[in-house]
């Protein structure tokens, strides 16, 4: 039998987009194989790690989630000169702080639909910033490094001042420790 197609109600592909869970549910309901069998996932690693180095030369593979809160922020209006895929997870920080509650969750939907989007495209987002580690729940593997040196000299690498570096980079790997308290994770060991 030929299968009809009917249009699909608008807020369903929103919906399935910001649920895999439910996606999954869905189609397996309906006699199909796990849609998302294989598929992408959400993986948050430390920054200085390489990811931006794999997204680069496999981008058919890969998605820079860095790079999505920040194209977010461009698409409303709301990056600056300074913003930079590196600290958009800051600036968006800044930004949910002026919000009250609901803006703030609508926000953090749309922005969470995005990375499911790329993930419902068999690909594997890799994120560093605060946002991921603020909405760890999206996450589906957590890589942190142990390798502060060389976290350190990435730090120096992206123009940060090398007087802060071992400051900054003891204060990112205490706020990942803070964050995933509890979760499962996976460590980078020093020259990975």
């Amino acid at each position: 039998p030929i299968l009809q197609t009917k249009e699909i109600k608008q807020g369903v592909s929103e919906l399935f987009e910001s649920n895999p869970e439910l996606a999954n549910a869905v189609y397996e309901a309906a006699g199909f194989k796990n849609k998302l069998d294989n598929k992408g996932k959400i993986v948050y690693t430390t920054q200085g790690t390489g990811k931006s180095t794999l997204v680069k030369n496999e981008p058919d593979k890969y998605t820079d989630g860095d790079d999505l809160v920040y194209e977010y922020l461009n698409s409303k209006g709301l990056a600056d000169n300074n913003t930079t895929s590196q600290n958009a997870g800051n600036k968006l920080k800044q930004y949910l702080d002026t919000l009250t509650e609901e803006k703030k969750n609508k926000v953090i939907s749309e922005i969470i639909a995005i990375f499911n989007k790329e993930k419902l495209k068999g690909k594997i987002v890799f994120t560093s910033n605060r946002f991921a580690r603020e909405n760890s729940n999206i996450l589906d593997e957590i890589y942190l490094s142990e390798d502060a040196e060389r976290m350190e000299q990435e730090f120096i690498k992206r123009g940060g001042n090398p007087a802060n570096a071992k400051r900054v980079v003891e204060q990112k790997l205490k706020e990942q420790k803070e964050a995933f308290e509890g979760k499962q994770t996976k460590t980078i060991k020093k020259g990975e």
